[in-house]
C-alpha cells in the first residue's frame, strides 16, 4: 500500500516538473520575439526607460503579495489542499494584486517619481503598465506549480 502513494506521487510529481518545463520551453520563444521587437521599434533611451519600468514593476509586485504566494504554495505542498482547489482564488488574488501594482507605478510615473521616465510617451507606458497583471498570474501560477 506504501509503495502505491509512493509511486502516485512520483507520478504526479513527473507530471507536475513535465508541465512546468513544457510551458517555460513554450514562453522561451515569446520572450525572444518580444526582446527583439523591443530592440527594434524603441531606440536606446526609449529601451533604457522601458527597463527601468519593467523593473519597477517587477520589483513593486513581490513586496505588494505579502508572502501570499508562498502560503498557497506551503499549504499545497502539505497537502492541505490540491492545486485545482486554489485556482481560481489565486488567480482573482494575482490580478488584483497585479492592478495594486498597476497602480502603485502609475501614481510613480506620473508624480516624477522614476526620474526620467516620465520623459516616456503615454503608448509606451500603458502598455508596459497593462502587462503587470499578467505577470502577477504568470508569478501566482508559478508558485502554484512548485507547490503542486
Amino acid at each position: 500500500m506504501e509503495t502505491a502513494s509512493i509511486e502516485r506521487r512520483q507520478s504526479e510529481s513527473a507530471r507536475a516538473t513535465i508541465s512546468m518545463m513544457a510551458t517555460r520551453a513554450a514562453a522561451f520563444p515569446l520572450a525572444v520575439v518580444v526582446g527583439i521587437l523591443v530592440a527594434r521599434i524603441l531606440g536606446p533611451t526609449d529601451r533604457g526607460i522601458f527597463s527601468v519600468l519593467m523593473l519597477t514593476g517587477a520589483t513593486i509586485l513581490p513586496v505588494l503579495q505579502f508572502g501570499i504566494p508562498a502560503g498557497i504554495r506551503f499549504h499545497i505542498a502539505n497537502g492541505n489542499y490540491q492545486s485545482k482547489q486554489v485556482l481560481v482564488t489565486a488567480t482573482g488574488i494575482a490580478v488584483i494584486l497585479g492592478t495594486l501594482t498597476l497602480l502603485v507605478v502609475a501614481l510613480a510615473w506620473n508624480s516624477g517619481w522614476l526620474g526620467s521616465v516620465e520623459e516616456m510617451p503615454g503608448w509606451l507606458v500603458w502598455p508596459v503598465l497593462l502587462s503587470l497583471p499578467a505577470q502577477a498570474v504568470t508569478l501566482m501560477l508559478r508558485q502554484l506549480m512548485i507547490g503542486s
